[in-house]
């Protein structure tokens, strides 16, 4: 599907300029590990568009806003300000972000679109960067025969995929595929009409990678696919921090609570 917009090769030229279990593994890897290096895709590194973000995050949602408008322009720079920067907002959820999907399915196969529509709008707007919104919009117009606006989703998808895709080529830890979600990695290997055997987290110079083992239709041989997913693991790990953090203030307010009544 990418050869049908050959001008997103441009952005290449920029490298000069899910669950409780998981989370607890994550915790677990993490425990006698020192701080990671900075994060970079293109050649860029990411602490730059976090401190845009941090600083005046009003800024980008009024640049994401933009994505749900199908005749919006938005350039190769602003999806990659919106990609990588939606990892540095207060709602940056990557292991969560997909809960609605079965819902919009389902309108879509009883051929109720217009549901699926407000749905897949919702969650765009809810969660900056998620992608498959914007694909699923596409197929929800072209189903109601308006494929004027179903290409401009479609467009708009790809245009975001684009970012994560071109980031590396997967083939080594050193040239990894950058994603701000472990859903992209699947996004990405299908358009590499690869599928998934399995999937391992591991580490290289303190650096959390995905290494999916995959392979082509109808051949035998693997290959490794190899995603940089420093952005959803730390969020993994904030989230275990701020729920203990959470528990023991719960704990230390009820312990309290109970003295008082003594």
């Amino acid at each position: 599907m990418f050869k049908e917009y050959p001008y997103i090769n441009m952005i290449k030229m920029k490298k000069t300029k899910k669950s409780t279990m998981l989370f607890f593994f994550i915790g677990c890897a993490l425990l006698s590990m020192p701080s990671y290096a900075q994060i970079y895709a293109y050649g860029i590194a990411l602490d730059s568009i976090k401190e845009s973000v941090t600083s005046n995050p009003a800024d980008y949602l009024l640049l994401h806003q933009k994505t749900i408008y199908p005749d919006s322009t938005l350039t190769i720079d602003d999806y990659f300000y919106l990609y990588y920067g939606s990892a540095y907002l207060d709602g940056y959820s990557p292991y969560s972000e997909g809960n609605n999907l079965n819902e919009i399915y389902d309108f879509l196969k009883t051929g109720n679109y217009k549901e699926a529509i407000d749905i897949c709008k919702k969650q765009i707007i809810e969660h900056p960067g998620y992608l498959k919104p914007f694909f699923l919009l596409g197929i929800a117009y072209e189903n109601l025969d308006d494929t004027l606006t179903a290409s401009k989703f479609f467009k708009r998808y790809y245009d975001y995929l684009s970012i994560p895709y071109f980031s590396g080529d997967g083939t080594s830890t050193e040239s990894a595929f950058v994603v701000r979600s472990v859903g992209d990695e699947y996004l990405i290997i299908n358009e590499l009409d690869l599928k998934s055997q399995s999937q391992s987290l591991i580490f290289e110079k303190n650096v959390p990678y995905d290494m999916l083992q995959v392979k082509a239709e109808n051949e035998e041989e693997t290959q490794k696919i190899y995603f940089n997913v420093e952005l959803p693991f730390m969020n993994g790990l904030n989230f275990m921090k701020d729920s203990k953090s959470n528990k023991k203030a719960a704990k230390k307010k009820e312990t309290k609570k109970k003295k008082s009544k003594k």
